[in-house]
């Protein structure tokens, strides 16, 4: 094999080796715990080609002075390397249960109050000790909603939500 084919057929398998977790080409999500927006990121020979955010239904839930002028934490969600799955992230399957939680506002009504407790409660739980608990909280809220479709109940309140988690939220 001649030298100009060695880079070329090294550029292309490197992403491919174990353990080499490069940006050649990959795909990164982070979601910033103090208001529940996500970014997606995408990298081409390792440089960003293009970067996106967007509000979710938590950054669209929470009060206005806890989302405007607020500073960004990014944390990783997830990464796709070329032909790999990322390895195991802090906040995996966050952006999955805000989407599922989305779902469930689709699926029954959540008052105004519900809505504005279930976003403080998961941002609270993602800056808190451990930022699984907001994943889990908010997999629970579209549990809890499931079960309530299924019961013919219409909407939901925040008394209805404390059964999940009876701690106050700010």
């Amino acid at each position: 094999m001649n030298r100009k084919m060695l880079v070329p057929l090294l550029l292309l398998l490197l992403p491919c080796l174990p353990g080499c977790y490069c940006d050649f080409l990959s795909y990164h999500e982070d979601l910033d715990i103090r208001t529940g927006r996500v970014k997606t990121t995408n990298y081409l020979l390792f440089l960003p080609v293009r970067a996106t955010s967007h509000d979710t239904v938590i950054t669209k839930s929470l009060p206005e002075d806890r989302v405007e002028g607020v500073e960004a934490d990014w944390r990783k969600v997830s990464t796709l390397y070329w032909l790999i799955y990322s390895p195991y992230y802090e906040f995996c399957g966050a952006i999955h249960s805000i989407s599922r939680y989305e779902d469930a506002t689709n699926a029954v009504r959540f008052s105004p109050e519900a809505l504005r407790h279930v976003a403080l409660r998961a941002t609270e739980l993602w800056q808190g000790q451990t930022g699984g608990g907001g994943r889990d909280y908010l997999s629970s809220v579209a549990k809890l909603a499931d079960e309530a479709r299924r019961d013919g109940i219409e909407s939901l309140d925040v008394a209805d939500l404390k059964s999940i988690y009876d701690s106050p939220v700010p």
